[in-house]
């Protein structure tokens, strides 16, 4: 029963992450980003959007596949998920140090 209600609950997440990072990608609603947020209004003059717009949105669907994976683990009672799970993060952690 456990598996099920935290497989539904990153289910839900994942859905979620994906809605946002697909309305990131195609610049619609705020921009959920860091330095956009945290920039005084000179600052965000110089600042370009569609950079923060896109770092947000890959930000979302990477989140969104982590949460699905953990959802098709917790269904499927795959313990090895965590592996995928764990790169998916890496890549993810690493492609923001990049830049």
């Amino acid at each position: 029963m456990a598996n099920i209600i935290t497989g539904i609950f990153c289910l839900v997440a994942a859905i979620i992450f994906f809605v946002l990072g697909i309305l990131q990608l195609n610049e619609k609603g705020p921009v959920m980003n860091n330095t956009w947020l945290y920039a005084s209004d000179k600052e965000r003059e110089q600042i370009d959007k569609k950079f923060c717009y896109r770092q947000a949105g890959v930000t979302f669907i990477i989140a969104g596949g982590i949460f699905l994976l953990n959802a098709a683990g917790a269904f499927f009672k795959i313990r090895w998920m965590i592996i995928p799970v764990i790169a998916l993060t890496a890549n993810a952690i690493n492609g923001m140090r990049e830049k």
